[in-house]
Parts: structure tokens; sequence; C-alpha cells
């Protein structure tokens, strides 16, 4: 089925065997629209894009949701954002499946969008949820310098740190282009905060290749990895490929990851002390509040009142986030 197909799954749930028409992909729209996001966080994700026209080898999202790119259109999106807004939402995720590729069927583009967006009237932030590095253009760029609503971070999923295990996943760039990326939003802003994924144990890994992904951590200092060991997909070239790592070889290589993302990842909340933040507080527990900063940094600090941004300086480091005061004891109410 198609992706809007599965809002009446039970008309189609009575049929035998598989039910695939291509048909649903030709004709499939993106036009849900969401009412309300986690009533606890103040955040909204909003899905602009579905589909992915990319070849990675190993991914297996195309079945799923088409290779398609569907968008969509910005006054929807609009529509959309400015009602959550009046619900008294202060963050919107703007999500896809490869966000990247947002307006290549319609015309418009992800700046075109932020902008609009960045344009509407309260207190809010807006985030983009992940990217490859491969569209992160001048465009995209310049929407990080241009719109202050837009936060500066970034999912940019990097997968390796071996030019030839990225050539056999398909990524289509090199540890070189990701590395040139990352010096641009740098110059953006120094701390920008970029959180990654990588796949250990890839058909065909060395312990060269794998070296290089160590080393690839180090050198970016993420401000958060998600480490996967890599498992076959049915129908994907990957899962044919020869070059098969153990188990048990996967795991000792993702441990080792860990180790070091860990690492960083305290390098990079470091960095951060003393600095002057904005918190959207999610929670609050015996006069403590808790929440995000621009840079999806986890803070917590006494005082202040859940649904509120508050701002805030970073004190010290804890080991998933940072401790924080309130910077000024006047509080932003929420919309």
């Amino acid at each position: 089925m198609g992706n809007k197909e599965k809002k009446e799954i039970e008309k189609y749930i009575d049929l035998l065997g598989s039910f695939v028409k291509k048909a649903y992909w030709i004709d499939d729209s993106i036009s849900e629209m969401v009412e309300s996001g986690y009533s606890n966080m103040k955040r909204a994700y909003v899905k602009v894009e579905d589909g992915c026209d990319r070849a990675c080898t190993y991914c297996a999202i195309r079945f799923a949701r088409g290779s398609k790119i569907r968008s969509k259109p910005i006054e929807l999106v609009k529509e959309e954002v400015k009602r959550l807004l009046e619900k008294g939402y202060l963050e919107i995720v703007i999500t896809g499946i490869n966000l990247g590729r947002y307006g290549i069927d319609t015309g418009e583009r992800l700046y075109d969008l932020v902008k609009t967006l960045d344009g509407l009237e309260g207190d809010f932030r807006i985030r983009l949820s992940s990217m490859n590095p491969e569209d992160v253009d001048g465009k995209v760029l310049e929407m990080f310098k241009s719109f202050d609503r837009l936060v500066n971070h970034l999912h940019l999923s990097v997968q390796s740190g071996s030019n030839r295990i990225l050539e056999r996943m398909g990524r289509g760039y090199t540890v070189e282009d990701y590395l040139k990326v990352v010096e641009n939003l740098r110059k953006i802003d120094p701390v920008f905060s970029i959180t990654t994924d990588i796949i250990v144990g890839f058909p065909g890994e060395t312990e060269i290749d794998f070296n290089q992904t160590m080393k690839l951590v180090e050198d970016v200092v993420f401000s958060r990895v998600h480490i996967f060991r890599f498992s076959s997909r049915k129908g994907t070239i990957a899962a044919k490929m020869d070059g098969r790592i153990p188990g048990d070889l996967k795991k000792r290589r993702a441990s080792e990851l860990e180790n070091i993302s860990k690492k960083v990842s305290e390098d990079y909340r470091r960095s951060l002390l003393g600095k002057k933040l904005r918190v959207l507080i999610e929670k609050t527990e015996n006069g403590i509040s808790f929440g995000h900063d621009e840079y999806y940094i986890l803070h917590e600090f006494s005082g202040g009142e859940e649904g509120n941004i508050e701002e805030v300086i970073a004190l010290s480091i804890t080991e998933e986030g940072v401790v924080s005061k309130i910077a000024d004891r006047c509080k932003r109410k929420a919309i």
C-alpha cells in the first residue's frame, strides 16, 4: 500500500497475500496535518516530505515509503504550523524521509519554506530534523545565517569514516565532502551542534576502515552519535554482499565507538559552559526543570515552569547533558 492507505488499513485487512499496487506510489500525496505534538514538551513534529530517491545499498526505506519525492506545499505547512503555534507549541521540528530533497517535485525550496515559517509571529524556534551531507548546499547554509528562529543544530548522517565503505554503502559522498560541510557549518557557529548516525560492521569493513571512523568522530566532535550494528535488510544490495562481519566483532567495535563517542560528546558539552542558552522546559520534578536548548543539549536547573522557554547559563556537564542556572528570573511565558 501507499503511505496514505494506512489510514484505511481495515479495508485491506481481509485481502489475501501481498497487496502491492505501484499506482499508490505514483498517486500518493503528503497532506496529513499534525494537530498536536508531545503535550508535555511543547514541541511538534511537522512532516513536509515523504519518499527517498537515493540508493543506499543497505536501506529498505524506499520499499516502505517509495522512491518518488512528495513534498507538502509551503502554504499548507504554513497553516499547519500557525495552528500549532496558536495551541502554544514553542518548537517546530521540520521532518521528512529525505528532507534535503524537499520541493524537487513542486519547484519549491527548503529555503523558501523556512523563510516563510521564520516570518510567522510568536516566540518559537524552528529545528530541522535530519539531512544528508550532499544536500547541505549554499542555500541551506544561508538559511542558518539568515533566519533567527532556525537553531544551529543538524542531524547529519555520516554512517562511516572510510571512503571505501561509503562507496560500498552507495552514500554518494566522501569523508572529505562531509568534513567540508562540517567546516562550513562551524564557520557559521563554532559550536554548531552536529549529531550523526554510524553503522559498524558493514560487510567488508576492516580494522583500518573502523579506525578511520573512530578518527572521524574525534575530528568532528559530534554532540551525539547514534551507533548501529549492521543487520541486513531483505531485498537490499548489501544483504547479498560478501565480507560479513561476525557478531562478536561488530559488538566489540560498537562498544569501542560508544566509548570514544561519549568522550567527544562530553568535550562538545564543555564547549558550551559559561554560555547563555535558551531551554524549552519539557518537564519539572521537585523544583528541578529539564529541557533541551537550541543545540539539543539536555539541561537541568532549579526553578522554571514546564512549557516555558528559559534563558540559562551552562555550569557543568553531566553524563547526558549539563547543569545550568537561570540567567534571568523573568520567565518567558508560553504563547
